[in-house]
């Protein structure tokens, strides 16, 4: 375009941002393991490919999502390096603490895992699978006790968003008012956040 012509335009620069999608997929309700998977490889949200037809992109792990829960592959649809980083990350799940256990309220000497891949497995895992208040609260006390700080930092602002559009956040707000220990979790994420 001749210099002349693009000064009479706006140039704007726009890019992926993972946790505006992240918003966004927890509201859809995009698979679970797409979601957990773009957590760990955040870089793999958008990538332009100019060589191939299928790239990723949030539209594409949108439509990927849909293939997933499909039982299909998504290479069709993010192209096939971003489908084997999936797929290899896939075998993760096999290795996963016990997720109904621990929102069942039996998660007593369940350890949080240390790889970082199924930290966040596990810490979306419970976000998506908690349907109320009570399974959010007994998730939430599990992480505190068993996970760094920052794992249940990412864990409860998740959560705030999943209660809400479940209707549930006034009784999962109950609930904790309750607990201690949680409280003072809390405050100590507040104080954090104004620093």
């Amino acid at each position: 375009m001749p210099a002349p012509l693009a000064n009479r335009f706006l140039h704007l620069s726009v890019g992926a941002d993972f946790d505006s999608f992240k918003a966004y997929a927890l509201n859809r309700g995009l698979a679970e393991p797409v979601l957990a998977f773009l957590s760990f490889r955040s870089g793999l949200l958008h990538q332009i490919s100019l060589k191939e037809p299928a790239w990723p992109s949030p539209r594409s792990w949108e439509m990927a999502s849909r293939l997933h829960l499909a039982g299909l592959d998504v290479d069709s649809a993010v192209g096939e390096a971003a489908a084997s980083e999936f797929r290899a990350y896939l075998r993760i799940y096999d290795h996963l603490p016990n997720l109904e256990r621990i929102l069942g309220g039996k998660g007593a000497g369940i350890p949080f895992p240390e790889e970082p891949s199924s930290r966040y497995a596990t810490t979306l895992g419970l976000t998506l699978r908690a349907s109320d208040a009570d399974q959010g609260l007994r998730a939430f006390e599990w992480l505190v006790e068993a996970a760094p700080a920052e794992w249940v930092q990412l864990f409860a602002s998740d959560l705030i968003g999943q209660m809400r559009r479940k209707g549930q956040l006034g009784a999962l707000a109950q609930r904790v008012a309750k607990e201690p220990q949680l409280q003072q979790f809390l405050r100590d994420y507040r104080e954090l956040l104004r620093q």
